[in-house]
């Protein structure tokens, strides 16, 4: 037998609700890659395609009627923006698909072709993390609409020319005994933007952002202020002797570690392949994230540390890639002197030892917004009351500015008259919320400024 891929049993009801309401459907597989196996956590129906914003306002609903006819580059967008969405530790495993017999035999072709498209679009995303997985095997799963078994199979994405592979497909109870990670990051970072760069904003702040995420990376870290050896496991408690109790009447309470980054301080002659250049601006990038991870029940320390990294990444990168895509929509309407807000990060709270999943929120949103998102992307059905609003706060419109150019600006505005893509005087501020605790600078309100240098 091959892989073994473990999947929680909760699972098994959401793949038995399939069945009566769809005759066919593709999905994504959740899930966490282990060196021995693979965890499963959820199977997220994609949404049909011709369902997007853009598809409605040029009135093509043109819906696939079968699995041989899906694009997989629908399937890949839906695997980026679920992404986005999940906590550190957490990663998009394959893919998994319901149909007849008959059906999912003539989709195998296309099946692979989704899988290694929904591999490029995850790893174009996560170009700040610095290594490759544990296991480049990735999950086929097939779901039998007509004798109701699943078969699970693997293939190796690092291989073009790789065949499919069969895989143990178990279902076991497990994310009660998961531990759950949690980490604040401060953010200090100056980005300079070369003079006359042609380079959109998304870019210059993915380029900017790049070595802070490399140090991210290679830094050590502690587990309850503690340093310690990467190689031990996490949890030392001993284990819960067993009982004839049942299992409700046990306490499951899932264990929770504080984790702590610690970035090496360089200085600049350690730093390598410094160049000098003439530049325009400086992007500033101050304020506090707030991160979370899950790990197995026997994860390591070292496992443990890598998956809160790579909750700060995603974030980060996540934040700026929002930020750019709401500046790329509305800077060509827009005075240059304005303020941008990328969106702050909202929790799902655990309930019934599930997993916390998030989201991003422009300030221009709601709570509905939120809850229409973790349906259609998540294929999750919450409450407001299910949503924890507050790990992040915006900052008000005066901290978003610098302290030193509000006076700057106060001296300055009866003299300046107008403002030009080649004036010297030329200033822009972006407010960015990169994670905001509360509305004073000196509490660690988040935010990014640009201005011309």
């Amino acid at each position: 037998m091959g892989r073994t891929i473990v999947a929680e049993e909760a699972i098994d009801v959401y793949i038995n609700s399939l069945y009566a309401k769809n005759p066919w459907l593709i999905g994504l597989v959740v899930g966490q890659v282990t060196p021995q196996k693979d965890y499963v956590v959820q199977l997220i129906k994609s949404p049909p395609q011709g369902t997007d914003d853009d598809t409605k306002r040029k009135g093509k609903m043109t819906k696939p009627n079968s699995l041989e006819n899906i694009d997989e580059q629908w399937i890949a967008m839906h695997a980026k923006q679920v992404l986005r969405m999940l906590p550190g530790g957490l990663d998009i495993l394959g893919v998994f698909a319901l149909g007849t017999s008959d059906m999912l035999k003539s989709a195998q072709a296309k099946l692979r072709q989704t899988v290694f498209a929904v591999h490029r679009a995850v790893c174009k995303s996560q170009q700040v993390l610095t290594t490759d997985s544990q296991s480049t095997d990735r999950v086929i799963l097939h779901i039998c609409s007509t004798t109701r078994k699943s078969t699970c199979r693997t293939i190796d994405v690092a291989d073009n020319k790789s065949t499919l592979k069969p895989a143990e497909w178990k279902l076991q109870a497990f994310l009660d005994r998961w531990h759950v990670l949690h980490t604040k990051v401060g953010l200090n970072l100056n980005i300079p933007v070369q003079k006359n760069s042609t380079q959109n904003i998304n870019k210059q702040l993915q380029s900017g952002i790049k070595p802070f995420c490399t140090g991210i990376w290679s830094c050590m870290g502690t587990i309850g202020n503690q340093i310690l050896d990467t190689s031990s496991a996490l949890d030392t408690s001993s284990p819960p002797k067993k009982t004839k109790q049942k299992s409700s009447q046990v306490s499951t309470e899932r264990s929770s570690f504080n984790v702590g980054l610690l970035l090496k301080h360089r200085k600049s002659a350690d730093k390598p392949g410094i160049t000098r250049t003439e530049c325009g601006a400086m992007m500033s990038l101050r304020g506090t994230m707030t991160c979370r991870g899950y790990v197995h029940n026997k994860a390591t320390v070292g496992e443990a540390l890598q998956a809160v990294k790579t909750d700060v990444l995603r974030s980060l990168a996540a934040r700026c890639e929002l930020l750019a895509e709401e500046v790329g929509q509305t800077e060509e309407d827009q005075d240059p002197k304005v303020l941008y807000e990328t969106p702050r990060r909202v929790f799902s709270k655990e309930l019934d030892h599930s997993l916390s999943y998030c989201d991003y929120v422009f300030p221009d949103e709601t709570s509905q917004d939120i809850l229409e998102r973790f349906s259609e992307l998540l294929d999750t059905n919450m409450t407001e009351e299910q949503l924890d609003l507050m790990e992040e706060l915006l900052p008000s419109d005066d901290d978003l500015v610098k302290p030193e150019k509000r006076r700057r600006e106060v001296s300055t505005s009866s003299s300046q008259k107008s403002l030009s893509s080649t004036s010297k005087s030329f200033n822009m501020e972006i407010g960015a919320v990169i994670g905001a605790a509360i509305a004073t600078i000196a509490a660690g309100v988040s935010y990014m400024y640009l201005g011309a240098e």
